[in-house]
């Protein structure tokens, strides 16, 4: 896709700074593409459903490999959803109502209706936590939707309860949980870093 193109150029004018990669053969054009892209300082989402090889082992072992250090690895579910969180944020909830419901439809589910931006948005990240159960991101979105203390110390409070054993402290969720300390050979080579709290 870029190799031998001005895409680099035109998207850097554009201020693209982030990019959503698709393609036929994993084990060429897709993976050429995301390691041009990459070396580029893109920031990028591979669509796993959307990127098809002949070769199903090569594919699947690219992915867990090679695509996982370039490339952050969404299911087509995850990009629609995070498509209508962005939408709605925007105030389209009109627009955002067709990726949610395009994931809805495949479960089998009634489409979703309401147009009001605050119920939509507890629509949407009620799908993300069904949906993607199991696809390992609930912690972001919880990071993200500004939730994670309420909801983990609340199931803190309610495993805390269920298990007598377990000390006062265990299962507390303070602000300090929330990011990763900065590398310290990072704050060594720019002073004007601080370590996160």
């Amino acid at each position: 896709m870029f190799f031998g193109t001005d895409l680099e150029v035109r998207f850097s004018a554009q201020g693209v700074d982030s990019l959503i990669m698709v393609g036929i053969a994993s084990t060429g054009v897709v993976l050429s593409s995301v390691a041009y892209a990459s070396d580029a300082d893109f920031r990028l989402f591979t669509v796993k459903d959307c990127c098809y090889d002949p070769d199903q082992v090569v594919h699947d072992h690219l992915f867990s490999t090679a695509f996982d250090s370039r490339t952050t690895v969404l299911s087509l579910a995850d990009a629609l959803l995070l498509l209508a969180e962005a939408l709605n944020e925007e105030g389209r909830a009109g627009d955002a109502l067709v990726p949610l419901n395009k994931v809805r439809s495949r479960a089998g589910l009634a489409a979703a209706t309401t147009t009001d931006q605050g119920e939509l948005r507890t629509a949407i990240w009620h799908e993300r936590r069904v949906e993607l159960a199991f696809e390992d991101c609930r912690w972001e979105d919880l990071l993200r939707f500004g939730t994670a203390l309420d909801v983990i110390n609340a199931f803190g409070v309610k495993i805390r309860q269920e298990l007598s054993y377990l000390p006062p402290d265990s299962h507390v969720v303070t602000t300090h949980n929330l990011l990763f300390p900065i590398p310290q050979d990072n704050i060594d080579l720019n002073p004007k870093l601080t370590q996160n709290p």
